[in-house]
């Protein structure tokens, strides 16, 4: 049935053509298929994501000729898009907000973000990883909670202190 959306999706490798052939055993990137169990004619490609050590084949597909090293790209795009919700998801608690309100989701969303962004500038400031390996989400959160936090308690706890030496200095100033 088609409602005239333009879709790019992830597929399995182990997903097969609708002649039985599986998907990763295609040689050109953009090759027009139709799928086995999908009634629409889709263009699939795929592209290597380097990850750590092994680089890995991701096959990607779309209902619109894109061009096949042009579906590859967006298709690289998409999963760092789904990198990214992972680990705010993993890494950050989005996936643990029991928000029912517009306003909380988006709070939420918005600390989320908050959190991803300031552990991203400061993997800018550690020294470089080898190419095509991923930050350490957790240490870099425990940097970030260290060196902002315990600059903020510190500002706090001056504050109280300045505020006792006040009240101190009040009681013993003499009576006149």
């Amino acid at each position: 049935m088609d409602r005239g959306i333009d879709i790019v999706i992830g597929v399995r490798r182990n997903r097969t053509l609708a002649n039985g052939t599986p998907i990763h055993e295609l040689m050109t990137r953009g090759y027009k298929a139709q799928l086995q169990g999908l009634k629409p004619t889709m263009y699939v490609s795929w592209a290597w994501l380097y990850r750590n050590k092994e680089p890995e084949q991701r096959f990607v597909m779309s209902n619109i000729n894109l061009g096949g090293k042009y579906l590859a790209r967006v298709g690289k795009r998409r999963w760092r898009i789904e990198g990214f919700f992972k680990t705010i998801k993993g890494r950050f608690g989005l996936e643990r907000f029991a928000q029912h309100s517009k306003t909380g989701v988006m709070r939420w969303w918005c600390l989320s973000g908050l959190a991803y962004l300031l552990c991203h500038l400061a993997d800018q400031d550690v020294p470089p990883r080898p190419p095509g390996t991923w930050p350490d989400w957790g240490a870099l959160a425990r940097t970030v909670r260290f060196s902002f936090t315990s600059e903020v308690r510190l500002r706090a706890l001056q504050l109280e202190i300045d505020e006792v030496f006040a009240f101190q200095d009040a009681l013993s100033a003499p009576v006149t």
